[in-house]
């Protein structure tokens, strides 16, 4: 699932998303409901797929205990969010699946892929931006 830090910098960036005319998608392994919850008061669109079919059709791979849980740069991002006064939150969906991120033209092409290798493994928002720039 998401970083919910990550999804605050999208947000923060919606307006150069538009202006560039693209539309933000967000794909969450949850239910219906707990995405609802997860995107609620984004401008994004939201899209739940709980037998991550997406995910597969794209090649994004689940992770284990070391890319998941044990990660060194997931504790340090884990250790850093707390002592900024963030909590876990429910778990959602398959706490196993890693994230993507992608750009995908108006012709249907590729301009940018990220795969994570962690589960703390998002792109910048900087450089989604910079793939529509082309």
């Amino acid at each position: 699932m998401f970083c919910r830090q990550w999804v605050a910098q999208l947000r923060g960036a919606g307006r150069e998303f538009e202006r560039r005319g693209a539309r933000v998608a967000l794909v969450t392994p949850a239910t219906p409901e707990e995405t609802r919850e997860f995107c609620s008061g984004l401008r994004f669109v939201c899209l739940s797929d709980p037998l991550r079919e997406a995910y597969q059709a794209f090649g994004i791979r689940r992770g284990g205990l070391g890319s998941v849980v044990l990660h060194p740069e997931n504790l340090r991002r884990g250790m850093r969010a707390i002592v900024e006064g963030h909590r876990q939150g429910r778990a959602a969906g398959d706490v196993w699946q890693l994230p993507g991120a992608f750009v995908i033209d108006g012709e249907g092409r590729f301009r940018y892929a990220h795969y994570a290798r962690r589960s703390s493994d998002n792109p910048p928002v900087c450089e989604l931006l910079a793939a529509l720039d082309g």
